[in-house]
């Protein structure tokens, strides 16, 4: 946090050569709150009846403090996850299914990122909340106003001008 890019910073890679099956669910939903600052419960929940391949967005129905469900666009990362999450969704109705049982839907991502925060080298644990902070730290380092970061992270506007107005 903070500091510059090391010079002799190698990037390791991590899935070398396949990840695991339950690593690899993991992976693909922390993909997902990377790509649309979500909450992870939001992500976990998520079944493919709240995809629109037509529309090209997907539903996310209970947002926290907000009554009406939200609608995110895709981008072109977030339509080839997803896409590829569809070919494997093998018969499961949740976008990212328990490798236990494909009924259910992930709880979790701990394990991976607990093997991030350890292979990665860094003292900090990596949380699938750390990253929706990080969305919010970029986009604050980049010069945002508070109203465009809500909007990234999916906040509720809590001003008067914010609720009725952006």
């Amino acid at each position: 946090a903070g500091q510059e890019v090391p010079k002799d910073f190698q990037p390791y890679d991590v899935w070398d050569p396949e990840p695991s099956p339950h690593f690899r669910v993991q992976f693909d939903a922390f993909m997902f709150i990377l790509l649309t600052g979500v909450r992870a419960d939001n992500c976990y929940q998520l079944t493919w009846d709240d995809v629109d391949f037509d529309e090209g967005r997907v539903r996310i129905d209970k947002i926290k403090l907000k009554k009406e469900p939200l609608y995110i666009n895709f981008t072109n990362q977030l339509c080839w996850l997803l896409d590829w999450r569809y070919l494997k969704r093998d018969s499961s109705k949740w976008v990212f299914p328990s490798n236990v049982d494909n009924q259910k839907h992930i709880s979790t991502i701990r394990d991976f990122c607990d093997y991030v925060s350890k292979y990665s080298g860094t003292k900090q644990r990596v949380t699938p909340h750390s990253v929706r902070r990080t969305l919010g730290n970029v986009s604050n380092y980049i010069g945002h106003g508070k109203e465009i970061q809500d909007a990234i992270l999916h906040h509720v506007p809590t001003d008067v001008g914010s609720k009725h107005y952006v």
